[in-house]
C-alpha cells in the first residue's frame, strides 16, 4: 500500500515538473527584433569599413564562421545580442584564425582577443565584462587597422 502511495505522489510530481519545464523559455538571449533590424551590413571603426554577415538567431550564433574556408578581407561576422552578457566563443570547426572584438551596449570596443587559432579548440574566449555585440574578423585585422579598446563603432 505504501509503495502505491509513493508511486502516485511521484507521478503527480513528475507531471507538475513536466508542465513547469515545458512552459519555461530556455533559449539563449536572441537579438530583439527592433535592435537587430536597425543594424546594417556595414560596420565602421574609425576610417575602416567592414562588410558583415549579421548573426541574430541562436542557430546563426551557434554556427558562426564554422565550416567556412576563409573570410574575404574587410569582411566579418557581427553577433547581435538582445541584452549585454559575457558571451563566449570557441574555434569548433574553424579553418582559419580570427580576431574577436567585443562591443558594449554603447557601441564602444571593450575587449579584443587577437589571433585566435583553430587549434585552440576547445578553449573558450570571453570578455572581462558584458558585451552586446561581438565582431569576428580575419586574424590581424584589428592591429592592421589600429583598432583599440574604447573606440566607437558604427553599426
Amino acid at each position: 500500500m505504501q509503495f502505491k502511495l509513493i508511486l502516485i505522489i511521484s507521478i503527480i510530481a513528475l507531471i507538475f515538473a513536466s508542465v513547469f519545464l515545458f512552459t519555461q523559455n530556455f533559449s539563449l538571449p536572441e537579438a530583439d527584433p527592433p535592435l537587430a533590424e536597425e543594424i546594417q551590413n556595414t560596420v565602421r571603426i574609425g576610417e575602416s569599413v567592414l562588410e558583415v554577415d549579421i548573426s541574430k538567431t541562436f542557430a546563426d550564433k551557434a554556427r558562426g564562421l564554422s565550416g567556412r574556408e576563409s573570410l574575404p578581407e574587410n569582411n566579418g561576422m557581427l553577433f547581435v545580442y538582445g541584452v549585454p552578457g559575457s558571451y563566449s566563443f570557441w574555434m569548433k570547426d574553424m579553418s582559419f584564425a580570427i580576431d574577436i572584438i567585443w562591443i558594449d551596449q554603447n557601441k564602444k570596443i571593450m575587449y579584443i582577443t587577437s589571433d585566435v587559432r583553430p587549434e585552440s579548440y576547445p578553449s573558450i574566449f570571453m570578455p572581462n565584462s558584458p558585451a552586446q555585440y561581438v565582431l569576428e574578423v580575419n586574424s590581424g585585422w584589428a592591429e592592421r587597422h589600429g583598432v583599440k579598446i574604447g573606440e566607437s563603432v558604427e553599426l
